[in-house]
């Protein structure tokens, strides 16, 4: 029928057996006019109702509601008729104006449940539209019965009013028995019930044959709503074919350059696939797309919360939590709300506001539940995993973590944090597990010095010359890419590890080398001098012994620089400077008395001078300090 009154317009049969025509420009302009006219002429009741459908797809609901009005009135005198004919005609014109009524309260019940009002708005308009359907239900029980062409609007009326409610999966089975019958009395051809059982295979999650619904329908009706292609190319979008969904975004936009629906979705997909980009003219026009969906549709949730996600990597947090918000008042679709509590729980992370942000990833996961590629998405893994960490639950910690990484075994940061508790975590017994993670975050970002370190952690942990040499080559490519690729210093206890391993190795000359660039790092007199390694080890020996003299070395015992120190003092030790060393035990256990391993190491450098006064006094004392307060890295 809206084909027939795009072509030709409605008809009116009047009195004087004449017919007019009246058109989309004569209902928009003269609403009065139209209505007077219905009036006078006192069509069927199904004229009075195709009215009211014309309006309402206008979006004029008053106009539509005027005419119900008075076709109701009209309903009324008809009912005593002369012929069968004329009741029966009566009786379905009258089908469809209480279906069209029911179907504006259905569209009503609909809005209302998205935009969060409340319960017993909800409810009333659910009630007026069973109602309704009931009532042409009762009209039309022969043709219902009968499986008649006549019924189909009856079907899919209560197809669609058990769609929205959407309470279980006996809603779907309800809605898809409706629409099922109205696709037995048209022979599948049905455009409605095509579109009802699209939209519940998809909500199912059995995305290959809602695109077969979508499809079919485009092949019927190939004039049909540019939100046919929408939906088909959010089918193709959860069957990770980007380039027909593209399509289907790009096509609905083609036939309405202001859909929304389709703008939102093709920003998102092209601002996914370009995560990271610096074409910033790329990235500008994917949220020009954003923002102009956002003005054609300023209530619609999914437009709101790929805003709030570009707000977020600006790092523009209040606006994140605003758009969010105004996103969950404005759905009641869970997986909607559900993105959008997952941005706000992972905004009040950031702001390290970890009860909110704990508060808000329950919700995200709450709301997830029904669809597993949601629920175990990583983001909300990896941030419920952080939320159990900070409360000392160390196994559902790793058990989000693991979760989440079975169903991603490609993330990146879940891997590196399971790597990294498992490096650090000997009581675990999941070294191997560690080592395979952490490589594996390497074989995806071959430039990742995180993972690099935490592997070299592990090696180091290990005592043999074979691992320390690995740990060797993995700290000495971190520090590569920290320097070269992400513009970033190494600390002092990276070079102080560095310089320990070579140490350990036999290496002294580079060992040296790694402790002068470490002390002038902590020493803050400006960057590491990375190109040492040319200087001749006369200079390095000038350097290394003016970095230890007594006017300029109250750094070495800041707490921060204490590990290192002491390495550098078992480094003198080792390579036979003993006077030099004896003094930076001395200052350590003047600046730290609780550091036991220099009074072992002061101990020693006495029973070897013969010292032994000295060297027991020491050694007691090494004794009382059964442990040692600052970690120490060798």
């Amino acid at each position: 029928m809206a084909n027939s009154f795009q072509d030709h317009g409605i008809q009116i049969p009047l009195k004087n057996n004449k017919i007019v025509h009246i058109f989309r420009d004569d209902m928009e302009q003269n609403v009065d006019g139209v209505l007077k006219l219905l009036k006078v002429e006192v069509p069927a009741l199904a004229v009075w109702a195709n009215f009211a459908i014309q309006y309402f797809q206008l979006g004029n609901n008053d106009a539509a509601l005027d005419v119900l009005k008075e076709a109701d009135q009209v309903a009324k005198t008809q009912q005593i008729k002369n012929t069968e004919a004329e009741r029966t005609e009566a009786r379905k014109g009258k089908a469809l104006l209480v279906i069209t009524h029911g179907s504006y309260y259905t569209e009503q019940y609909r809005k209302s449940k998205e935009e969060n009002l409340s319960s017993d708005v909800v409810e009333d308009y659910f009630n007026k539209a069973n109602q309704c359907f009931g009532e042409a239900a009762n009209l039309l029980q022969d043709e219902m019965s009968a499986l008649e062409t006549d019924s189909e609007l009856i079907w899919i009326a209560k197809g669609y009013l058990a769609l929205y409610a959407n309470t279980g999966t006996s809603n779907y089975r309800s809605a898809r028995e409706n629409f099922n019958a109205a696709m037995d009395v048209t022979q599948g051809q049905s455009y409605a019930a095509n579109l009802g059982l699209g939209a519940i295979q998809f909500l199912q999650g059995d995305f290959k044959h809602a695109s077969k619904c979508y499809s079919k329908i485009l092949s019927n009706y190939p004039h049909c709503a540019p939100d046919v292609r929408v939906c088909l190319g959010h089918c193709y979008l959860k069957m990770s074919n980007l380039e027909m969904a593209k399509k289907c975004y790009q096509r609905a936009l083609t036939l309405d350059v202001n859909n929304a629906h389709a703008l939102t979705a093709l920003a998102m997909m092209e601002m996914d696939n370009e995560r990271g980009a610096k074409d910033a003219h790329r990235v500008k026009k994917n949220v020009t797309k954003m923002f102009n969906a956002h003005r054609q549709n300023p209530n619609l949730a999914a437009t709101l919360n790929g805003l709030a996600d570009h707000f977020f990597k600006k790092m523009r947090y209040n606006k994140v939590i605003e758009l969010c918000s105004r996103s969950v008042e404005r759905t009641a679709n869970v997986e909607v709300k559900g993105q959008a509590y997952l941005l706000m729980a992972r905004t009040y992370h950031k702001e390290n506001n970890f009860e909110q942000a704990s508060k808000f990833y329950k919700l995200a996961r709450n709301n997830f539940k029904s669809n597993q590629e949601l629920l175990f998405n990583p983001a909300l893994q990896m941030g419920l995993g952080q939320m159990a960490l900070r409360n000392k639950d160390m196994k559902n910690a790793l058990s989000y973590f693991e979760k989440g990484l079975a169903k991603n075994p490609s993330c990146k940061e879940l891997l590196l944090v399971l790597g990294s508790i498992y490096a650090n975590k000997s009581s675990l017994k999941k070294s191997a597990a560690a080592i395979k993670y952490l490589q594996k975050v390497i074989e995806l970002d071959n430039v990742d010095y995180e993972a690099r370190l935490e592997l070299g952690n592990l090696y180091r942990s290990q005592g043999s010359d074979a691992s320390k040499k690995e740990a060797l080559k993995l700290y000495k490519r971190s520090i590569k890419a920290m320097t070269e690729v992400h513009g970033k210093k190494p600390t002092p206890d990276l070079l102080n590890n560095v310089a320990v391993l070579y140490q350990k190795l036999g290496d002294f000359k580079n060992a040296r080398k790694e402790f002068i660039k470490a002390l002038k790092l902590s020493k803050k007199d400006g960057d590491s001098d990375n190109n040492n390694s040319s200087s001749s080890n006369d200079d390095d020996n000038e350097i290394f012994i003016d970095l230890l003299k007594e006017g300029s070395s109250n750094y070495l015992y800041e707490k921060s620089n204490i590990t290192l120190t002491f390495n550098v003092a078992l480094y003198l030790e080792q390579t036979g400077d003993r006077i030099r060393a004896e003094r930076l035990h001395l200052g350590i256990v003047k600046h730290f008395p609780g550091y036991g391993e220099s009074y072992v190491c002061l101990g020693q450098i006495y029973r070897e001078r013969n010292m032994h006064t000295e060297a027991v006094e020491y050694l007691k004392k090494a004794v009382s300090k059964f442990y040692s307060p600052e970690p120490i890295k060798r």
